[in-house]
């Protein structure tokens, strides 16, 4: 096997500029592909991907590969520097390079998914000017990128204008004449090496303060002449449990103290199978997200261009627990060549930057046969959500068979559909469950749940007397996050029954915390009235 026999394609994306041999990413998840000679694909028989995150000291396989296969579909389980390699084995078992430690790195990715920390300090008017300082912060800023920009009224669509900052850094002051009355909204904003954006928004009132002495550490460097005419804003055409611990949660205080000798136990929890997501309501644009599929795909970073003001409100985001989603759509109008295509784009910073998303099949546009006329038809498109946490604005284009189609979203167009992918579990802990010393026959159970994406009425409560079911209902089926419930014990239930705590996220992501030996209801200790020779 020569050097030809294998070609890195690794990323093969426009990212930030760093250090030569270095590429900036903001996704954890992408695809690193690779190209094998064809005329030689017959003699490999698997593609191992080596991978090192301590600046090649020590190596360890990450993925095999079948040679039929376009790349390897990482995903990494943190930020920071990831060095890769490649190795390829031919039907023999001969391993090229046999020594991965002597051989040069294939690739140096430095994964970064934290945006710059950016804060305007102090922001007033000091008669018809206004005075900012500000500060920014990251471990890997691109200074060319920071912006400084003004619009006058707080309602948006009005056109930001840049202001100049001369010597970007971490710290800085600016005073400008708007020139017209009114709010004045500033934003501030910087990317740092992998494109990661950080923005911030602040109000200057309206209010027009008397002359005063400048804040400490500003330096005026002059005023900013106002706009001779504002142009009109561009226009768009259109299973085990997690460790539990013993901490009481909040509301435990309100609860009396039972009268048992004994110290409560807690139970871990586990995530258990999702249950069936809640995507929440369909925006108005006729885009819906529906039950997806697992899977996983590249994507790359979008480009920067100009951030503009928002044209359109973006929609409300729903949350999914797949890594592939499918989002159908209805076409209302078209012409007689019918559909042929869709493009599907992609933002993670609210519209301000684009780009096309790969979607490798996954549509389905309906048949010739199916059009009549202008009567309206539904098909979609499957997207891939790499990932977790991560808020992804979609864009459709559906393209006639003739190849018309409306434009490519532009910076600051609004996408017709917010996704995020959500595929951990809520947080499970469930306490020993204590009697109410206020009520006779009751038990006050206790939990913690938590999760970014808590369902409403998340929390269900369950009893059997066997640990595998049959389950029956403590109270409602779902119940508010309260962290206490108090329970009047039914007639008639065993002594002795297992508990269950379950969690639901708004994804559909559910955890369980169980009692690991059934628990006693009834937890009053007999006591001898009287003691007497009996007959």
């Amino acid at each position: 096997m020569g050097t030809g026999f294998l070609a890195w394609a690794c990323l093969l994306l426009a990212t930030g500029a760093g250090d030569t041999d270095i590429v900036h990413f903001n996704m954890r998840g992408f695809q690193i592909p690779v190209r094998i000679d064809p005329n030689r694909r017959a003699e490999v028989h698997e593609l191992i991907l080596y991978l090192s995150k301590d600046a090649g000291r020590t190596w360890e396989i990450a993925m095999r590969l079948s040679p039929d296969k376009p790349g390897f579909d990482f995903m990494a389980s943190n930020d920071g520097m990831h060095y890769f390699s490649i190795a390829v084995v031919d039907k023999r078992g001969v391993q090229e390079p046999a020594d991965v430690y002597k051989a040069p790195v294939g690739q140096k990715i430095l994964i970064d998914t934290t945006k710059p920390l950016v804060k305007i300090l102090a922001a007033e008017r000091v008669g018809d000017e206004v005075q900012v300082s500000w500060e920014a912060q990251d471990e890997r800023p691109n200074w060319s990128t920071m912006k400084l920009e003004y619009r006058v009224g707080a309602t948006a669509g009005g056109l930001w204008t840049p202001l100049p900052i001369t010597q970007p850094g971490e710290r800085g002051n600016l005073r400008f004449r708007p020139g017209l009355p009114g709010e004045v909204v500033l934003r501030l904003s910087l990317q740092d090496m992998a494109e990661n954006l950080g923005t911030v928004e602040q109000v200057v009132s309206a209010t027009t303060a008397a002359p005063v002495t400048p804040v400490s550490g500003f330096t005026p460097p002059g005023t900013v002449p106002p706009p001779s005419s504002i142009p009109p804003a561009p226009r768009a055409d259109m299973t085990a449990l997690p460790g539990i611990g013993s901490t009481p949660v909040t509301r435990q205080d309100a609860i009396p103290p039972a009268p048992a000798p004994y110290t409560p136990p807690t139970f871990s929890g586990s995530a258990s199978t999702p249950a069936t997501p809640n995507y929440g309501t369909t925006p108005s644009f006729n885009a819906s997200s529906t039950t997806g599929y697992s899977g996983s795909s590249s994507m790359s970073p979008p480009a920067a261009t100009p951030m503009l003001s928002s044209r359109g409100a973006l929609p409300e985001v729903q949350i999914v627990n797949k890594k592939e989603a499918k989002i159908a759509f209805d076409v209302s109008r078209f012409g007689p060549s019918g559909l042929g295509s869709v493009e599907v784009y992609v933002t993670t910073d609210e519209g301000n930057t684009w780009s096309e998303m790969k979607i490798n099949g996954g549509v389905q546009l309906p048949m010739p046969s199916e059009l009549r006329g202008n009567v309206p038809v539904t098909g979609s498109v499957s997207v891939n959500l790499p990932r977790d946490g991560q808020i992804y604005g979609i864009y459709l284009i559906v393209r006639s068979r003739a190849g018309l189609g409306r434009p490519k979203p532009q910076s600051g167009d609004a996408p017709h559909i917010r996704l995020e992918l959500d595929t951990t579990p809520p947080e499970a802990v469930l306490h020993m469950p204590k009697p109410d010393t206020s009520r006779s026959d009751t038990m006050v159970f206790t939990w913690r749940a938590d999760d970014r994406n808590i369902a409403p009425n998340p929390i269900t409560l369950q009893w059997a007397e066997r640990p595998d079911g049959p389950w029956e209902f403590i109270g409602e089926p779902q119940l508010p996050n309260t962290g206490s419930y108090s329970w009047q014990v039914p007639e008639r239930i065993p002594p002795r029954v297992y508990l269950q705590l379950t969690v639901r996220d708004r994804a559909g992501n559910a955890s369980q915390a169980r009692t690991p030996e059934p628990v006693p209801l009834d937890t009053r200790i007999p006591e001898l009235s009287g003691v007497r020779l009996s007959k």
